[in-house]
């Protein structure tokens, strides 16, 4: 008994021995453990503190670029709008000797000077003209780069601002031996929303080109409908010429600013190279996209396409002029211009036929009058193949019953009588041999002379007994009212009391103060206001222009905008305050700025003026201004954008 609880006790002792061994090494084993966490948990810890200074680092770091950036952004903030106020200084400085010049040579062209004399004030005015041309390109570049190009949106008229931008340019392509003509198809509306003076920039840009670069030919410009929708339409542009041809290798250039085809000194044309750059950023600014198309080779020419987005009216009242069953027979020897006005006329519910020649219109007018279906109206080019087309007047005068009356047309046994005596002839006519003395009727015959922009044409038409002409190329306005008057179909015209009052009106002689600091541009003003007709009353100043327009009543008031002691917006102001005070009656101010740029306009409209003309000052504008004063017509919050009036004017 004794032994086995001995044995029991050493057995139990042996167990908590190695109860206690275990116990021990698991205390080690912790012990062990602690030691390796607590030297990561120190090295974690220096790790972080490490990326906690490196990351005050970083932020330290970022808030000082972000300081830098912040003052880098003052800095170009303040660059720009010192560049800005410099571009309009520079403006200001350059438009106001330009102002004197066009103007007062202008001025002088209008007198009695010689030959000699005349030819050297062309060239003044062309140069200044030319000048003024590279000023306005590179304002528009200026803008487009800072970001600050705007396009308006307004209702206008498309087809007058592409007949507007080939008749500025009709003189031009008359002197360089060209055919100018214009295509627009059936589908296209006139009347749509956009910008139409920058779009008339681009016509204007590509079209001038075309002409540049063309020796011989046509320049052909194009619109037709590309896409649309309920409420806008995208329209497709072209101006196609027969020209030099760009190389494939240097087409990439065209789009890139001040870069040309040809950059040598020996290059036979000038420029700045921002014209395409300026007119495909303006294209891209109205939705679209410009390209060209070329096959690099003499006399194949280029096309340059661009395409524009405009918004459609809800409610659109243009409706196209109607002629129905009227028979027209169009002589031009130019395929291009042939094809589109007989197209026009066809548009227009006539019967139009084409020909090239004398000989074949002498044909055509013979067939047609033996069918029983003769010709109503002959649109006649003055020249076809260099020579005059005096040749089938002389010979419609001789017989003049190959031309039926629209209105009343002639009857079977009329025209047989006439036809016998056609017929008897007829060999001897169509040689061109003389057979019988002209008729002596004093009736207009109802051809329509296709002449040139020259004058001496005009003078040519009276010549052989022609009363009714418009020149190429064809304006359809004119167009349709030259077609009515040649055709005994007018409109009611004004009875004479209207047209007294008309008259009146128009010859009606405003009270003008001119405000305006410079001496020279003073001269402009009053000489242009004498010719006219106008009285006026100078000041030098805005403060002088608040004194005056208190002290006596003004038409109109032609305000300068920089001007010292006080400017034109603060005298505006001052003037629009003392009518409100008043209940005086509101003159209208009209604007005169050399600064030309963006937002020019509307700060104007702000102040409270109600006209805007830039300077150089366009002539014919600012009379036309003056005369919608006179008839009452005037009506504010619009104004002319600059670059409009230095297009119209000056290309």
């Amino acid at each position: 008994m004794q032994t086995r609880v001995r044995k029991g006790t050493l057995l139990l002792r042996d167990e908590i021995s190695d109860l206690k061994d275990i116990f021990n090494s698991m205390a080690q084993q912790i012990s062990s453990h602690q030691l390796i966490l607590e030297h990561k948990v120190r090295e974690r810890t220096l790790d972080l503190a490490r990326a906690n200074d490196g990351l005050a680092k970083e932020v330290e770091e970022r808030k000082r670029i972000e300081g830098e950036l912040e003052k880098a952004k003052d800095v170009a903030i303040a660059a720009n709008r010192s560049k800005s106020e410099f571009l309009a200084n520079m403006s200001h400085e350059i438009r106001t000797p330009l102002n004197a010049i066009i103007n007062f040579t202008e001025l002088c062209l209008g007198t009695q000077i010689t030959p000699e004399q005349h030819e050297y004030l062309d060239y003044v005015r062309f140069a200044a003209q030319h000048l003024l041309r590279l000023i306005t390109d590179i304002l528009d570049f200026s803008k487009i780069e800072a970001g600050k190009l705007e396009i308006e949106d307004m209702q206008f008229s498309l087809f007058d601002q592409i007949e507007h931008a080939v008749s500025v340019l009709a003189a031009r392509a008359f002197k360089a031996g060209l055919e100018l003509c214009y295509r627009i198809d059936a589908d296209v509306p006139d009347l749509i929303i956009g910008d139409p003076g920058r779009l008339l920039q681009i016509f204007v840009n590509l079209i001038g080109n075309g002409i540049k670069f063309t020796k011989e030919g046509e320049v052909v410009i194009s619109a037709s409908v590309k896409t649309q929708t309920e409420d806008s339409i995208e329209i497709l542009f072209s101006v196609k010429d027969t020209g030099l041809g760009i190389p494939e290798s240097k087409q990439s250039l065209l789009f890139k600013a001040f870069s040309q085809v040809d950059s040598s000194t020996q290059r036979v044309y000038g420029g700045t190279g921002l014209g395409l750059v300026i007119s495909a950023k303006l294209a891209a600014a109205m939705g679209g996209e410009m390209w060209v198309e070329s096959e690099g080779t003499e006399n194949r020419g280029s096309t340059f396409w661009f395409t524009a987005r405009f918004q459609k009216l809800q409610q659109s009242t243009t409706n196209a002029p109607s002629f129905k069953d009227a028979h027209a027979l169009v002589v031009d020897d130019n395929h291009t211009s042939r094809c589109i006005l007989v197209d026009l006329l066809k548009n227009w519910r006539m019967v139009a036929d084409g020909v090239d020649t004398v000989e074949g219109a002498k044909a055509l007018l013979h067939k047609a009058a033996v069918s029983g279906h003769p010709y109503n109206v002959v649109l006649l080019d003055m020249w076809l193949n260099g020579t005059d087309a005096s040749e089938l007047v002389d010979f419609l005068h001789m017989y003049p019953s190959l031309l039926a009356n629209y209105s009343q047309p002639a009857t079977s046994a009329f025209y047989t009588s006439e036809q016998m005596k056609y017929n008897s002839t007829k060999k001897n006519v169509l040689k061109g041999e003389e057979t019988e003395s002209k008729s002596t009727s004093d009736v207009s015959l109802p051809i329509i002379m296709l002449t040139s922009v020259n004058l001496i044409d005009v003078t040519r038409c009276k010549e052989i007994g022609i009363r009714f002409h418009t020149s190429k190329p064809v304006r359809r306005s004119l167009l349709v009212r030259v077609l009515k008057s040649a055709l005994h179909a007018q409109d009611e015209v004004p009875d004479e009391g209207q047209a007294s009052q008309i008259s009146e009106s128009l010859g009606r002689s405003l009270h003008i103060l001119v405000v305006e600091d410079n001496v020279v541009n003073q001269k402009v003003a009053v000489k242009l206001l004498k010719k006219w007709g106008h009285t006026f009353v100078l000041a030098c100043n805005g403060a002088e222009a608040i004194d005056k327009s208190t002290q006596e009543a003004f038409d109109l008031i032609l305000m300068d905008v920089q001007m010292p002691v006080c400017d034109g917006f603060e005298a505006t102001a001052r003037i629009r305050e003392i009518e409100k005070n008043n209940n005086g009656r509101r003159t209208p101010i009209v604007a005169m700025t050399a600064h030309a740029m963006s937002g020019d306009g509307d700060r104007c409209i702000s102040a409270g003026m109600d006209f805007y003309v830039s300077k150089p000052l366009n002539a014919k504008k600012l009379q036309e201004l003056l005369q919608s004063a006179a008839m009452g017509s005037f009506r504010g919050r619009h104004y002319s954008s600059p670059y409009c009036d230095d297009i119209t004017k000056y290309v």
